[in-house]
């Protein structure tokens, strides 16, 4: 796996991931991501055979934690290969905020809160979503989140 060091991303690092060594930081896999040309939905699907419908029973979903954020991540659409569209259930618990203020990614990202209050600034306008508000972007806006409410 190669990553141009313009992702700031080491060979050294690189290897104790695929190694099992280390464990990236959210802001690390995206960046290995974006250096790779993929998606953070292609890394969490394991495809087993080339489909055009994906039937995902709730029970089924892999929950990925997310440790230096403590947050965990859910895939709700894996399992068709190179698709230009992901969808993915963000946990994020009580107090809970990112790390990196300068986060960018390829991409847009659609943000549906289904419960609690979560504060979403995108480059210096904040958006304040309450349970069923939506909120749309190019993830190649400088954005953060942190969890404003008083529960998960």
């Amino acid at each position: 796996m190669m990553v141009p060091d313009a992702y700031n991303t080491t060979p050294s690092a690189i290897q104790k991931i695929e190694q099992n060594l280390i464990s990236p930081t959210l802001g690390t896999v995206l960046k290995i991501t974006k250096g790779l040309g993929t998606t953070l939905q292609s890394l969490l699907d394991e495809h087993s055979a080339a489909r055009d419908v994906v039937y995902l029973p709730g029970e089924k979903r892999r929950t990925i934690p997310v440790p230096d954020l403590k947050i965990s991540l859910q895939s709700l659409a894996d399992g068709l290969p190179n698709e230009a569209f992901s969808a993915i259930l963000l946990t994020i618990p009580k107090g809970a905020r990112m790390k990196e203020r300068e986060f960018r990614h390829h991409g847009e990202e659609l943000q549906l809160c289904v419960k609690g209050k979560v504060k979403f600034t995108i480059r210096d306008e904040t958006y304040l979503l309450r349970r069923g508000d939506s909120l749309r972007f190019k993830s190649s806006l400088r954005h953060y989140w942190d969890n404003a409410g008083e529960a998960e």
